[in-house]
């Protein structure tokens, strides 16, 4: 009798351990899913990142959060090459289509840009 409920207790032991490993693997998992999904959903995305002297940043990622293209414009002071800036991007949208457009904000130029980008 006491040999059978030892083993009984060290079987469900085993048994328990056995399902919390496996539920902190599925946890995992999950959480790593969950961390590297895109934050904007399967969308196309430009950013944006605003700058005077070192010019503004752009950055193009797919649905699929995989880098399409990226440049460096100088819409602005001291360049002020708004026609440049106007011609590199549109030859990147027949081949994405971007649904948002994150722009970060580093002052002075996050105005200044986000007045031409909208």
């Amino acid at each position: 009798m006491k040999l059978s409920l030892s083993t009984e207790r060290d079987l469900f032991a085993r048994l328990r351990e056995d399902a919390e490993q496996v539920a902190i693997k599925v946890f995992g998992d999950n959480l790593r899913d969950l961390l590297l999904a895109a934050p904007a959903g399967a969308k196309a995305v430009m950013g944006l990142d605003p700058g005077i002297r070192t010019g503004v940043k752009v950055a193009v990622v797919d649905a699929t959060g995989k880098l399409v293209d990226t440049a460096t414009v100088y819409p602005h002071e001291p360049r002020k090459d708004w026609d440049g800036s106007v011609h590199t991007l549109p030859s990147w949208w027949p081949n994405t289509v971007c649904s948002s457009s994150p722009l970060a904000t580093a002052p002075p130029a996050a105005r200044p840009t986000s007045s031409r980008a909208t």
